[in-house]
C-alpha cells in the first residue's frame, strides 16, 4: 500500500513514516516547498494520505491546490492541524477522512483504521487490476477461471470485492458452479470464504451438495456434509437428494448421504421414494444398504 506524507518538516513525519512502514507500506515524504510539479505527480500516483500541521502548510499558497487534489484523490486521508475544520469544507463528511488537532491523535486513529485502510486500498488495487485486463468484474468472470484454473484471477474477483454468493446470469452460485466442474479445491477455497453451503441454484433449483451428488464426487460430497449441508433440500422438478443419487447408481454416495442423516423414504414429483426406485430398478447393492436404514414414517 502506498502511502503520501504532506509535510513542512521532516520532523513531523517520522513517527507516522516508521508506522507505515513497519505494515511494509510504501512511504513519500513530500515537502510543501519542494518542486511543484514534481509534488503534483507524487500526489497523483498515491491514494492515501497523512498531512500534518495543515494550518502551517496553509501559509503556502500552494496548499489549498495541493489539497483539494489530495482530496479528491483521497482513499484515506489523515490531517492533522489547527485549521481542520475549515479543511473539512473540502472533503464533506467522509468516514474515510479523519481531522485532529495533534498529530499524535491523528497517527491514533490512523492505527486505528489500517485494517479498514488495508482493505479498501486492496479492493480498489484488485478492480484497477481487472479494469486493465479487460476482465468483467462478476460472477461469470469468477466461474469462467474456476473452470480455467486460473486461482491468481479467481482471488482478483474476489479481492476486487465481488460477494461470494453471486449467481452467475444462467442463475448459477459460484459455489454451486465450482462442484458441477469438480473443482474440489476451488469448493474449498470459497467455503473458507463463507460461500453459503445451502445456497440455491435458479436453473435446477440444486444446493451444492446436489450438485456434487449428481456428479459423483464422493470427497465434495462428504466435504458439504461436514460444512452442514441441508439434506432434505427438493430440487426445482421435485427431486430428493437420495433420488438423484440413486438414479446415479453410487453405493457410496448413498451410504453416505443415509449415514449423514438422508430420508430415503422422501417422495419425489412422481410419488416414489429412493428405496422405491432402488427396488423397482433392481439395484441389490442400493437395496442392501437402503434396508440398513428403517423406514420413516
Amino acid at each position: 500500500m502506498k502511502w503520501l506524507i504532506l509535510t513542512h518538516s521532516a520532523d513531523n513525519s517520522e513517527k507516522i513514516s516508521a508506522y507505515l512502514q513497519s505494515k511494509d507500506c510504501q512511504v513519500t515524504i513530500a515537502n510543501i516547498d519542494s518542486d511543484f510539479d514534481k509534488l503534483v505527480a507524487d500526489i497523483r500516483g498515491v491514494k492515501n494520505f497523512f498531512v500534518c500541521d495543515s494550518h502551517v502548510l496553509a501559509e503556502n499558497p500552494k496548499f489549498l491546490f495541493l489539497y483539494g487534489l489530495i482530496a479528491e484523490r483521497g482513499q484515506f486521508v489523515f490531517v492533522s492541524g489547527k485549521n481542520c475544520e475549515e479543511l473539512k469544507a473540502l472533503s464533506g463528511d467522509s468516514e474515510e477522512f479523519v481531522y485532529g488537532t495533534k498529530v499524535s491523535d491523528v497517527l491514533k486513529e490512523l492505527k486505528s483504521k489500517f485494517k479498514d485502510c488495508f482493505a479498501a486500498d486492496k479492493k480498489s488495487t484488485a478492480l484497477n487490476e481487472l479494469l486493465s485486463r479487460g476482465l468483467p468484474f462478476n460472477a461469470d468472470c469468477m466461474v469462467h477461471f474456476i473452470e480455467k484454473d486460473k486461482p491468481e484471477i479467481v482471488e482478483l474477483v474476489y479481492d476486487a470485492g465481488l460477494d461470494i454468493n453471486s449467481w452467475t446470469e444462467d442463475g448459477v452460485p459460484v459455489l454451486c458452479a465450482a462442484a458441477r466442474c469438480d473443482k474440489l479445491e476451488y469448493v474449498k477455497w470459497l467455503l473458507k470464504r463463507n460461500a453459503d453451503v445451502n445456497i440455491i441454484s435458479k436453473d435446477r433449483g440444486y444446493s451444492p451438495v446436489m450438485d456434487a451428488v449428481w456428479k459423483k464426487n464422493l470427497e465434495m460430497v462428504k466435504l458439504f456434509i461436514k460444512a452442514g449441508a441441508n439434506l432434505d433440500i427438493m430440487s426445482s422438478d421435485g427431486q430428493p437428494i437420495l433420488v438423484l443419487a440413486v438414479g446415479n447408481g453410487d453405493a457410496k454416495i448413498v451410504e453416505v448421504l443415509l449415514k449423514a442423516g438422508a430420508n430415503p423414504d422422501i417422495q419425489d414429483s412422481m410419488g416414489m421414494s429412493a428405496r422405491s426406485y432402488a427396488n423397482l430398478f433392481k439395484k441389490a447393492d442400493l437395496v442392501k444398504i437402503l434396508n440398513k436404514f428403517p423406514k420413516k414414517e
